[in-house]
C-alpha cells in the first residue's frame, strides 16, 4: 500500500513539473520584449519556435545575440541543423571561430537527433611528407553524406578542422553528397611527390647564372610554389632567339632550383648538338 502511495505522489509530482512547465513556456512565448529575456529562457525560447512561423520574430535578437557572442553551442546546433534558413546559417558560420564550428557538429552529434552518426577518415596521412588529407562523413537523418572536396590540411589537426568546417559549408549551401559518388574521385585523388632524378650537371644552378650573364648579361628567373610540403620551382631564361622553362620539385627549395636548371642546361646541350 505504501508503495503505491509513493508512486501516486511521484505520478502527481510530475504532472504538476510538467503543467508548471507548460505554463511557463506559454508565458515564454508571449513575450514580445526579447532583450530583457535572460540566456536560459531565451534558449529554450529558440527550442520552443525553431521549425515554426514565430521563429522569425526572434531572429533579429538572435542576430544581436550571436554578434555578442551569448549564444550557447545548443542555440547554434539548433539554428544550424533544424532550421532552413540558409542567411543565418551562414551568418553563424562566418560569425564564430574554427574550433567552435568542429564544437557545433561534435556536440550536435549527442544532442541532435538528426545527426546519427559522425565519421572522420584520415586518406592519406604522412607526416614526413607534410601531406594530411581527410573528410568528414555525417549520418544526418540516416543519410550518409559528405562534402565532393577532399580536404588538405597542414597538419593533423588542422586537417581535421578544415573537414569539420568544409563538411558544415557544404551542409549550408546544399552541396552534400553519398559517399559512394566519391569512388571516382578518390580513385583520381594523386599526391605531389618529390622528383627523383641524378642531376647531369656540377652544380646546375651556378653553372646556369654563369652561362646566363655571359650571353645576355642577364640572369634566370624564378617562380614559387608550395604544395603538399614540396617546393615547385619554375626557371625561365632567355638566350637569343630561345626562352626556355622548367620545373623541378622537391622538398627543399634549392634541391628544386638545381633539379629545374640541370633540365634547362640538359635542353641547351641538345640545341648545341644540333646546331654545333
Amino acid at each position: 500500500m505504501a508503495e503505491e502511495i509513493n508512486q501516486f505522489r511521484l505520478e502527481q509530482k510530475e504532472k504538476q513539473s510538467n503543467y508548471l512547465k507548460q505554463k511557463r513556456d506559454k508565458n515564454l512565448l508571449k513575450t514580445t520584449n526579447y532583450s530583457e529575456i535572460d540566456s536560459k529562457h531565451f534558449s529554450r525560447l529558440i527550442e520552443l519556435t525553431i521549425g515554426k512561423e514565430s521563429f522569425s520574430e526572434i531572429r533579429n535578437e538572435i542576430e544581436i545575440r550571436l554578434a555578442a557572442g551569448q549564444l550557447t553551442n545548443t542555440d547554434l546546433s539548433g539554428i544550424l541543423f533544424k532550421t532552413k534558413d540558409r542567411q543565418l546559417q551562414q551568418l553563424i558560420f562566418d560569425s564564430i571561430d574554427e574550433k567552435t564550428l568542429v564544437n557545433l557538429l561534435d556536440n550536435g552529434a549527442k544532442i541532435l537527433k538528426e545527426i546519427n552518426h559522425l565519421k572522420y577518415e584520415e586518406i592519406i596521412y604522412t607526416p614526413k611528407k607534410l601531406i594530411f588529407i581527410s573528410r568528414l562523413i555525417v549520418t544526418f537523418n540516416n543519410q550518409d553524406l559528405t562534402p565532393s572536396d577532399i580536404v588538405k590540411g597542414k597538419n593533423k589537426k588542422d586537417a581535421k578542422t578544415q573537414a569539420y568546417k568544409v563538411w558544415l559549408s557544404a551542409y549550408i549551401n546544399q552541396e552534400l553528397v553519398p559517399p559512394s559518388e566519391l569512388s571516382e574521385l578518390e580513385n583520381d585523388l594523386t599526391v605531389l611527390e618529390p622528383e627523383v632524378v641524378e642531376l647531369q650537371h656540377k652544380l646546375p644552378l651556378s653553372t646556369l647564372n654563369n652561362l646566363c650573364q655571359q650571353r645576355t648579361g642577364g640572369k634566370p628567373s624564378f617562380e614559387y610554389q608550395q604544395q603538399d610540403g614540396i617546393f615547385i620551382c619554375t626557371v625561365t631564361v632567355k638566350l637569343k632567339e630561345n626562352t626556355i622553362s622548367k620545373v623541378g620539385k622537391a622538398t627543399k627549395k634549392r634541391t628544386a632550383q638545381n633539379i629545374a636548371a640541370d633540365k634547362i642546361l640538359s635542353e641547351l646541350d641538345t640545341l648545341i648538338d644540333q646546331n654545333p
